[in-house]
């Protein structure tokens, strides 16, 4: 790491330029430079301690400039005698020569972040600063361009509030190299009460995990419902299962083909759909329902997201889950049907209780009242005028013969295709 800051501060990439590289660690010391730390040549193991200079700088001569800086950069001894051969051109290369430098670099520091969009190295120690809360607290301080990126992108809304792109590319990096990832996934899972909502109560979780060598979430949102209500249906709520499928109104559920049980009904209800997945984007759900006697009657809305391994932006498992675009809905997902969910919870569809997930804490939450009553106005049912315009079989949405949905940026429709 010494030696790498030692070059940068040589090539003067410390600064805010256009080619600005910063590593996140401490403030640079100026006696670095005059005294780089005593240590053990690695020469001593190695081939090149039996060559000549003048056939160590013939051969570095054949390397691309990118190639030439990262040999330099072995040890002392090849920097002393490579420093003036090999750093120059990398210092007048394109971005295109300098960015496949930082690539070569960033297989080497295992502490470290190469991030796509700020062409940077970010600290993997300093990884919690890239929460979205803590970006917050940070408002003084110039944005990251990954975090633009992220709020550009929706990412707390395509898949959870304390989401970050950096922190899942930092989590997959550590995962590549063998090293324990369990803080980062941590940092990317998330439980939120929203006790704010009027008439109901409601409760989001979210886990991450790493398996395959892709980051998979399960998110989980639940509503509890009063018990007198007809249907167990929030009455103000727009539910999100990805940019392709999302349900604008209580209605458009059962629109679209959801079974959706009667309140005195549910006792003996029974989710035959089981998983549905989106066509579009690696994403899995399914939608239960629960009595839990005079507390109420709870909806449960849980997604398995396959966010893939983290190493390109362009990915089409990290595209096509945070944009929505109909040129990106030309490629389609080959995922199988519950692979996604098998893969997360390693278990079959069928073994899935969708109450599994609660801690107590969340039952006492989720059964205390909440503090605004449901508007005596509003009463969800089933209306038999109501057209429907998919069905759901083997976990895909059908639609009906003679119907098109449009594409609309309405809150009150849905995208499904």
């Amino acid at each position: 790491m010494d030696m790498i800051r030692y070059c940068f501060a040589l090539l003067k990439w410390r600064g805010a330029q256009a080619k600005s590289l910063v590593l996140e660690v401490l403030p640079f010391r100026k006696s670095s430079l005059e005294s780089p730390p005593s240590r053990k040549p690695s020469l001593e193991v190695s081939p090149f301690r039996k060559l000549p200079l003048e056939l160590i700088l013939h051969i570095s001569s054949y390397l691309p400039p990118e190639s030439g800086a990262t040999l330099a950069l072995t040890c002392y001894a090849l920097y002393s005698c490579l420093e003036m051969q090999c750093l120059p051109p990398l210092k007048k290369a394109e971005c295109s020569v300098v960015n496949r430098f930082l690539h070569l670099l960033d297989r080497d520091l295992p502490g470290h972040l190469l991030c796509p969009h700020c062409n940077k190295f970010h600290s993997m120690s300093l990884a919690e600063t890239h929460l979205p809360s803590r970006q917050q607290s940070l408002a003084s301080q110039p944005r990251l361009a990954c975090w633009k990126a992220d709020s550009e992108d929706y990412v707390s809304v395509v898949i959870h509030d304390r989401f970050s792109s950096t922190i899942f590319r930092m989590a997959m990096k550590a995962h590549r190299q063998g090293h324990d990832t369990a803080n980062f996934t941590n940092l990317l899972s998330n439980r939120e009460e929203n006790p704010f909502r009027v008439g109901f109560r409601e409760l989001h979780s979210a886990t991450a995990r790493i398996q395959d060598g892709s980051l998979l979430v399960r998110n989980q949102t639940v509503f509890m419902i009063p018990s007198s209500k007809k249907l167990p249906l929030p009455w103000s709520i727009r539910i999100r299962i990805c940019n392709h499928i999302r349900f604008g109104l209580p209605s458009q559920l059962y629109k679209d083909g959801i079974q959706i049980p009667h309140s005195d009904a549910i006792e003996t209800y029974e989710n035959k759909q089981g998983i549905i997945y989106c066509e579009h984007c690696h994403t899995e759900f399914r939608i239960d329902f629960k009595s839990y006697g005079e507390d109420g009657n709870a909806m449960f809305v849980t997604t398995w997201i396959d966010l893939g391994d983290g190493r390109d932006p362009d990915d089409f498992k990290w595209k096509s889950r945070v944009h929505y675009c109909v040129e990106g809905m030309k490629e389609k997902s080959n995922s199988p049907r519950g692979s996604i969910y098998a893969a997360f919870e390693q278990k079959v569809d069928s073994d899935f209780k969708c109450d599994s997930l609660l801690t107590a804490q969340d039952e006492k939450y989720l059964r205390t009242k909440s503090r605004w009553s449901w508007p005596e106005d509003i009463e969800l049912s089933h209306e038999e005028r109501i057209r429907q315009y998919h069905y759901v079989r083997e976990g895909r949405f059908i639609r009906v013969d003679g119907y098109f949905q449009a594409i609309t940026d309405d809150g009150g429709h849905h995208y499904l295709f």
